[in-house]
């Protein structure tokens, strides 16, 4: 559920839907970034061309986003003694902005390999 989740902001900002910098620039602004991803709830699926190799492409970048996003977001809560509810994932939960949006970002934006895979399978 992550993964899917993730991947589906990674394809709104592949595709220009919503810009990865609005995003860092109000991450410790709940509202704001209710505001952010409501405006962008009219943009249907994920993938919109067929692509060789899918699985492959998805299992890569479902273990990438597990790997360097997810278990260390999920680590640094605990640390922190804050909770992520899977429920609650880019509903509105300020936990889930402050530790996976900003983590998803950062490595979407330093991971020139995992933006490729992103941008091949989910880029209109």
């Amino acid at each position: 559920m992550h993964q899917i989740a993730c991947i589906s902001l990674l394809s709104r900002i592949s595709n220009s839907i919503i810009d990865a910098n609005d995003i860092m620039r109000n991450i410790d602004n709940e509202e704001k970034l209710k505001e952010l991803f409501r405006k962008n709830e009219d943009f249907n699926g994920i993938i919109f061309k067929k692509v060789d190799k899918l699985e492959e492409k998805l299992n890569y970048i479902f273990e990438f986003i597990g790997s360097d996003v997810l278990e260390s977001a999920f680590l640094d809560a605990k640390e922190h003694k804050d909770d992520l509810v899977v429920s609650n994932f880019l509903k509105g939960d300020t936990n889930y902005y402050k530790y996976i949006v900003r983590k998803l970002i950062n490595v979407y934006k330093r991971e020139r390999r995992l933006r490729e895979r992103i941008d091949e399978l989910l880029k209109k």
